[in-house]
């Protein structure tokens, strides 16, 4: 129910991962993906869980909106565990590019580089 909330409410998909985690994201003009929220099972933290999910995602999106250049995602420093959260972001590649008191932005930009990895991982599946 709660993904029918965020779709109708605030236009965001829900990718489910397995029985791990989920994201909710959002897709403007098919070029980009606004990472809204990852969240991933407590038991699988710290285990490369997130970005397995997030690759997953991509995997899923790339082949249908190949124009898809960039990533965005934002940490809210009022979020329990946003400290968490700030260190997946860099894992994953995301750079800062945009902060405040309050939060902090990201971006990655999808590359060929980075496209050849999530193609090789889509194989491996």
């Amino acid at each position: 129910m709660i993904e029918d909330y965020y779709k109708e409410f605030e236009g965001l998909a829900c990718f489910k991962y397995k029985d791990k985690g989920f994201i909710f994201y959002k897709m403007y003009d098919n070029e980009v993906i606004y990472i809204d929220t990852i969240y991933v099972r407590p038991e699988l933290r710290r285990t490369n869980t997130g970005t397995e999910m997030a690759n997953a995602l991509c995997a899923q999106l790339f082949p249908l909106f190949p124009g898809l250049h960039e990533i965005y995602s934002k940490v809210h420093k009022a979020t329990t565990g946003w400290q968490t959260a700030l260190k997946f972001q860099i894992s994953w590649g995301m750079e800062p590019y945009n902060y405040d008191d309050n939060s902090i932005q990201f971006v990655k930009k999808i590359d060929a580089d980075f496209r050849s990895q999530i193609k090789k991982l889509n194989k491996k599946a």
